[in-house]
């Protein structure tokens, strides 16, 4: 197994960073393109396998195109939402029907503006297939909205009926997920290439499954110890802080039966909301580091499994080494650091998850990388040249 590496460091990427900013807001956005093209230019010119670098290809022109369609819609609709809310509406839903088919030219963009040892990556994915992929998930949310609406009437909106609905929609989400996960993560992966070269995983819907359930289940089990802990610490303080709980209601009972003073009583829920208060501002950060924690856990696994399933034309196979509390220790400190920083440490933490996230990458070739390039490079570069960039992040959407 040869692992990727990336040789970039937050000093370099700093200097980039801060003139892409200074250069967007001089030019009130419009570099942005230009800016997007240079960070990802620097990551990829970075990250290697053996003794060779990717490299991205798209110019800031070919980004500028996108940039100016997706402007247009967003000021067409702050203009429709001012004088014609039922235009906008329209224009909203086009987009929506749209968008399926903007994802999957974004996709066929980048993958052919991404090369290695000049040999250029490909998407062969439909655009039925991403539209099969995005109206999944709506399809599944109005079968479930069918199920709960029907629940509730034959109960007569009594409790029984949203307690049914309650415990439908504990199990339904983790299907839900595990499902939409795998049918992306399929499309994504399966309609990707590598010169005339192919990418296929196996995937199976039991192992998505069973990642979410175990994500979700770490999560509860965190969340409840962390109301029990907090719960705990705030009883005992308000019996064992300089005043007394007991003493405070019996003088409250005292006073309100004599003179009908509330003085006690005030003074009680004064020290119980500084107490309160505290405890949220103990909890929330702590409620926080358990959502990392939980995401870190469910892309960690996620990324293995898929890892371990894909190869490239059975000649060769990949694995991922990624484990969730190094990344969770990553994420959460990355986030610190911008916090304390007031932002400027950006550079440097998105370069520490980027070099972790790509040095857990390994690649194995049972008859030689080498040899497997060759063959592809002599095959010429895939597809058709594109004359439009529809360039989106859809990084986010599995996991």
């Amino acid at each position: 197994m040869e692992a990727l590496k990336f040789t970039g460091d937050g000093a370099q990427y700093f200097k980039i960073w801060i003139v892409n900013i200074l250069l967007t807001v001089v030019t009130l956005g419009i570099y942005y393109p230009w800016a997007k093209v240079r960070t990802r230019r620097y990551f990829f010119g970075n990250t290697f396998l053996e003794d060779a670098n990717f490299e991205y290809h798209a110019t800031g022109k070919q980004l500028f195109i996108g940039f100016v369609i997706s402007m247009a819609f967003f000021i067409a609709y702050i203009f429709l939402s001012n004088f014609s809310p039922i235009l906008a509406m329209v224009l909203m839903l086009v987009l929506m029907v749209a968008t399926p088919w903007i994802i999957w030219r974004s996709l066929k963009f980048n993958h052919r503006m991404i090369s290695y040892r000049n040999v250029r990556f490909g998407f062969g994915g439909g655009v039925g297939g991403a539209y099969v992929v995005f109206a999944y998930p709506l399809a599944l949310m109005l079968g479930f909205g069918l199920v709960a609406g029907l629940t509730v009437a034959i109960f007569k909106e009594n409790i029984i009926g949203f307690g049914l609905v309650g415990a439908l929609s504990l199990i339904f989400y983790p299907v839900f997920l595990a499902m939409y996960n795998k049918v992306i993560s399929h499309y994504f992966t399966n309609g990707s290439l590598f010169g005339q070269g192919k990418f296929s995983a196996d995937l199976k819907f039991k192992p998505f499954l069973m990642i979410m359930l175990k994500g979700l289940g770490w999560g509860v089990v965190f969340v409840l110890i962390a109301l029990f802990v907090f719960g705990s610490l705030a009883l005992i303080a308000a019996f064992f802080s300089d005043f007394s709980f007991t003493d405070l209601l019996a003088d409250a009972a005292q006073k309100r039966g004599k003179t009908g003073d509330f003085d006690s009583d005030m003074e009680m829920s004064a020290g119980m909301g500084i107490l309160l208060v505290a405890g949220l501002m103990l909890l929330y950060p702590l409620l926080i580091a358990i959502g990392f924690y939980v995401s870190s856990y469910l892309k960690a696994q996620h990324r293995r499994y898929l890892f371990n399933e894909t190869t490239l034309d059975d000649s060769i196979r990949f694995n991922s080494t990624l484990e969730a509390k190094p990344l969770f220790q990553i994420r959460i400190t990355n986030l610190l650091l911008v916090m304390m920083s007031a932002g400027i440490a950006y550079p440097w933490t998105k370069v520490r998850l980027h070099k972790y996230l790509t040095e857990t990458i390994e690649v194995e070739a049972e008859n030689g990388f080498g040899g497997y390039i060759s063959q592809q490079a002599s095959e010429g570069a895939l597809g058709e040249e594109l004359g439009e960039a529809f360039d989106i992040d859809i990084g986010g959407i599995a996991f």
